[in-house]
């Protein structure tokens, strides 16, 4: 085989760009139509697989977790108490979890989720913080025991419900309000994404301190970008969890999840590899190239 010109080096680049992009959208077509089984391109949202429970579940952890659109249980919602901030040596979101229980009418608002505790279900005094329902996670920012303390936060966990190493996409907007009855109260957010292992060690994804826009007390949002990635075993969770660093009562801080997904991806170069072996040797007989051509540009 005869070594290829430097003069048609540019055009063999060419073709080998048509053959990567064909690559791309081979990969990116078979994902989408994978996507009805646990395969590349099956995405979870928690917005999406929500599920309203039963009157009959109110102060109960029926439905919790809950499953997603294979009918798996996938989504636990769960609430933490102590710890300190990010980077600690005892994190909050590493504290040991107890399970929220539904609550169909959270104070009167006729939002229904998972709650501490229901008034109606639980026969305490009002509903109790921390509180999960379709699209958000709220912490109470008011010390007022035994209803609510800043300490005790929220936590979405996803579960994973395959037996193999699975690469995860997790990717989207969580947007952080400070609210409250007439008011928002400044104060710095820690946010985190977390793997947990099945043996209860943590690895960090995501994390980061948000503070307030504004140093008042109107009420505001920020949105935050969040793009990672992680390698999970089974018995592996994915944790989404917030935490204030100060107290105000009748205030309280709002982590909406929604658009956040958690997307199956192919293993590094599985879905190239496939294409490039039909590929490349089109790339060659169409430059009467040489295998060390091929080789000198990839």
């Amino acid at each position: 085989m005869k070594k290829l010109p430097a003069t048609r080096l540019p055009a063999f680049a060419k073709l080998l760009t048509v053959a990567l992009s064909a690559t791309s959208i081979f990969c990116l077509q078979n994902c989408t139509a994978l996507a009805d089984s646990y395969n590349p391109g099956f995405t979870w949202q928690r917005s999406a697989d929500w599920i309203v429970q039963p009157a009959s579940d109110q102060g109960t952890t029926h439905g919790n977790p809950a499953p997603d659109a294979l009918g798996n249980s996938v989504w636990s919602y769960e609430w933490v108490q102590g710890g300190g901030g990010l980077w600690t040596a005892n994190p909050w979101y590493a504290q040991p979890s107890q399970k929220l229980v539904w609550d169909a009418n959270w104070y009167t608002t006729g939002v229904p989720g998972w709650a501490r505790a229901d008034d109606a279900g639980n026969r305490v005094s009002q509903d109790y913080p921390p509180f999960i329902d379709q699209n958000q996670l709220t912490l109470n920012l008011g010390a007022d025991l035994p209803i609510s303390s800043p300490d005790q936060s929220p936590v979405v966990r996803w579960m994973n419900p395959l037996q193999q190493l699975t690469q995860l996409s997790i990717a989207g907007t969580l947007q952080v309000g400070w609210q409250g009855e007439d008011s928002g109260y400044p104060v710095d957010v820690d946010l985190v994404i977390a793997q947990e292992s099945a043996g209860g060690v943590f690895d960090i994804l995501f994390a980061n301190t948000i503070s307030k826009p504004h140093d008042d007390s109107t009420k505001e949002f920020l949105n935050v970008p969040v793009n990672t990635f992680a390698s999970v075993k089974p018995g592996d969770s994915i944790i989404f969890s917030l935490r204030a660093n100060g107290q105000s009562a009748g205030n309280w801080i709002t982590l909406q999840d929604d658009p956040l997904t958690l997307t199956i991806v192919p293993e590094p170069s599985t879905g190239a590899l496939v294409v490039l072996t039909v590929m490349l040797p089109w790339v060659r007989r169409s430059c009467g190239c040489s295998w060390s051509n091929v080789g000198a540009l990839l």
